[in-house]
């Protein structure tokens, strides 16, 4: 096993850290499973996304299929907490928080050649891309749903201070 002392968190993709951690905090955690359902979906997505079209259609297409295809959802409801976190079981129930849908879905893209990012929000992790043309795309991972300035403004007021502010 990995040590956690030793991991570069900050180089490594999102769900190599949460897989490290698992197998840390559990001895039972499936990780050669959780990579080979992984790469079920990079296969699934590769048959689906032509590398040819655009950047924006290939995000488009990926996050369809993501959470409308593979049915990919937040948690609802009275639910536990670690199964909303621990990977294998996200992967199972295809329902998460926002890291765990988050770190799915990266890994997904990232290995589809697509460069999505995490970005850490005061309220809850969400992902990034830029486009060729220069626009941005801020999207919710519990969703998939873009997330505008607004939003984005509302929930750090809403959440932090009604005086917060959002530099963007």
């Amino acid at each position: 096993m990995r040590s956690l002392a030793d991991f570069e968190f900050n180089k490594a993709p999102l769900c190599e850290g949460m897989i490290l951690a698992c197998e840390a905090i559990r001895r039972d955690f499936p990780s050669q499973d959780v990579y080979d359902e992984l790469e079920r979906l990079v296969s699934l997505a590769k048959e689906e996304i032509s590398q040819l079209l655009p950047l924006e259609e290939q995000l488009e297409k990926l996050i369809a299929l993501f959470y409308g295809e593979w049915g990919f959802k937040a948690s609802r409801g009275v639910y536990r907490l670690s199964d909303a976190l621990w990977l294998d079981q996200v992967l199972k129930n295809r329902q998460g928080s926002a890291v765990s849908l988050g770190a799915v879905l990266l890994w997904v893209a990232n290995r589809l050649d697509l460069p999505l990012l995490p970005v850490i929000f005061p309220t809850q992790l969400i992902l990034r891309i830029e486009c060729p043309d220069g626009e941005i795309w801020l999207i919710n991972p519990f969703n998939g749903e873009s997330l505008s300035e607004h939003m984005l403004d509302v929930w750090l007021k809403g959440n932090i201070s009604p005086s917060a502010e959002l530099f963007y």
